[in-house]
């Protein structure tokens, strides 16, 4: 079969959880026989529009549209992200070139959604897979705004622009059932095949057995947490409901980046149990996680699927989590730590001292081992393969 992956981004510029995902998909995909292109938005350093890494072909384009600071650059911005003629000559190319059977689509902000329409005249059949919310608002959250207001009257004639666009798609995936729910109800995707897929993370089901088995100290117990640095990610949450428990033998490490980071900093000033470490690499994170006991996700907002709890538990690490979006979701399925209702700290700090005690813990590992094979990148893309196949037949 041959399949074109789009996404705005694509290794080495892994700048978050969908570049991740489309990378493990596509050289999954690849290596059981397929073949694999991916079209991806192209650096200011990077030279070389073509070229194969383990057996995908990834094909990098200049962005079709610079965003600037300014308001009026941003509000043109989001409209071409909807549908940007520049984009349909290279597009074009691109889709004559690979011949796609499938035109798989992930983020779509670099490249519009006109390669829907690109793609619908080469008569490849069409698959979007649903990483956030950037379809029902511009600023990708899954929000309800007031329809009066100057933002109100622009969010409502983008979202009616993304959901007359998604009429032709034939299929649709979301890694969590309440994405795909969500997107559904407002109207999205009437025409297409709807399909659960989880995302997969690179682990093997040995980790969490030997990180169990080797505690790093048992008379320290550390809570990590992996994020961006923003309000929706709950983190001053975090921040205040950690500096308000007893015992210093408890440790906070915090790594990611964002406009909070001024408020971690200060919190380690505050409580110097606190680590502030910034944004890490692949290696300094899974270093991180080796040197933690539990990571805590606090999100106030419908996280789309949960990838952090999927990597954490695939490390030996139980979660608490709040139940938002697919972050249940996820927390249900495998079953590897304790779900918290958001906005009351009084919940979390209860269960972040539960879990300072490892409470659970043998429970947590049992059925993380059990669970996480369902997370495989084989069993993902297998998932596809069959829903590719039942995109086509139709």
């Amino acid at each position: 079969m041959r399949i074109l992956l789009s996404n705005d981004w694509y290794y080495p510029d892994m700048r978050g959880g969908a570049e991740q995902s489309v990378k493990l998909l596509s050289e999954t995909l690849a290596s059981r026989g397929h073949q694999v292109s991916v079209l991806c938005t192209r650096s200011c350093d990077q030279e070389e529009p073509y070229e194969v890494i383990n057996g995908v072909t990834v094909i990098r384009k200049p962005p079709a549209f610079c965003e600037g600071d300014s308001l009026p650059s941003k509000i043109l911005a989001k409209c071409l992200c909807i549908d940007n003629p520049a984009a349909d000559s290279y597009l074009s190319e691109v889709i004559r070139k690979v011949s796609p059977d499938i035109l798989h689509t992930n983020t779509t902000n670099n490249h519009s959604l006109r390669i829907w329409k690109v793609a619908r005249r080469s008569g490849a059949r069409i698959v979007h897979t649903l990483r956030d919310y950037g379809l029902w608002s511009p600023r990708g959250l899954l929000e309800e705004v007031n329809p009066v207001s100057a933002y109100g009257l622009f969010h409502g004639w983008y979202w009616r622009k993304c959901r007359k666009l998604s009429e032709i798609v034939d299929g649709v995936t979301a890694p969590s059932s309440f994405t795909l729910q969500a997107m559904v109800d407002k109207g999205f995707f009437p025409n297409a095949q709807r399909r659960r897929i989880v995302n997969a993370v690179s682990a093997s089901c040995d980790e969490p057995r030997q990180r169990f088995s080797t505690l790093r100290d048992p008379d320290v117990f550390s809570f990590l947490y992996m994020g961006r640095l923003i309000p929706v990610k709950g983190i001053d949450r975090l921040l205040r409901v950690f500096s308000s428990l007893d015992g210093d033998n408890l440790r906070l490490t915090v790594c990611g980046d964002g406009p909070l980071a001024v408020d971690v900093q200060e919190a380690c000033i505050k409580d110097s149990r606190i680590e502030y470490k910034g944004h890490l690499k692949n290696e300094d994170l899974r270093l991180a996680m080796h040197n933690s006991d539990a990571v805590v996700v606090p999100s106030e907002w419908d996280e789309p699927f949960g990838r952090v709890v999927v990597e954490a538990n695939s490390a030996g690490l139980p979660v608490i989590a709040t139940a938002r979006g697919g972050l249940g979701e996820v927390m249900r399925d495998i079953g590897g730590g304790l779900l918290v209702a958001d906005g009351d700290d009084s919940i979390l700090r209860d269960a972040m001292v539960r879990f300072s005690r490892r409470t659970c813990f043998d429970e947590y590992q049992a059925s993380i081992e059990r669970s996480l094979p369902l997370y495989s990148s084989e069993v993902q893309a297998a998932a596809f393969e069959e829903f590719y196949d039942s995109v086509l037949s139709c």
